[in-house]
């Protein structure tokens, strides 16, 4: 068989079912109505129903064994209080509905200060660069388009002259010659 470890029965095989459904002749984990497995490296999924969906009301569903975790509901990566997705490098990733999604801040922030902002899986922010890295390399998007009215949408920090101006996702060559840019370009705002 297996021996308990926090709560939870450990078995050998990543098939094992650790716990199952409230009622069931193997109610072995302490989360109501969830299936429990551990795999042969000590992670543990829940799901929310034996063979169903990855699944947990009050904690993640996935609990990695090097630190990480991963929160779900009825199989979609969701969490609305925080992070659905930790690292154990410190990773963080806001979801909702299975969608990379955070209101006024990065829905991913990851180690050493890069942030990508998300809203509704686009990549998308209107007061800044949505993505933003710690070298200064920073990208402008607006709905998953690259874009920016009053500048470059893509700034190089190892390139100086070499930016490149967006508009709608359309790259922009000479942005003088561009109606909206050339506004910015020439002093005119």
């Amino acid at each position: 068989m297996g021996r308990a470890q926090n709560g939870v029965l450990a078995y050998d095989s990543f098939l094992s079912v650790l716990g199952t459904k409230r009622g069931s002749n193997r109610q072995l984990s302490t989360d109501e109505a969830l299936y429990c497995l551990r795999n042969s490296s000590g992670s543990i999924f829940y799901y929310l129903t034996e063979g169903g969906p990855l699944h947990r009301e009050n904690g993640p569903a996935v609990i990695h064994s090097e630190g990480g975790e991963e929160w779900f509901s009825n199989g979609k990566r969701h969490r609305e209080d925080g992070p659905a997705v930790t690292r154990s490098d410190g990773r963080k990733e806001w979801w909702v509905n299975d969608e990379l999604h955070r209101e006024g801040k990065p829905a991913i922030v990851a180690p050493g200060g890069r942030e990508e902002w998300y809203v509704h899986n686009k990549k998308h922010r209107l007061d800044g660069p949505a993505f933003s890295y710690p070298s200064g390399y920073s990208e402008w998007w607006v709905n998953d388009k690259l874009h920016r009215e009053d500048g470059p949408a893509v700034i190089y920090v190892d390139r100086i002259g070499q930016d490149e101006w967006y508009w709608q996702g359309q790259r922009i060559l000479d942005p003088r010659s561009h109606p909206q840019l050339a506004k910015f370009v020439n002093g005119e705002n």
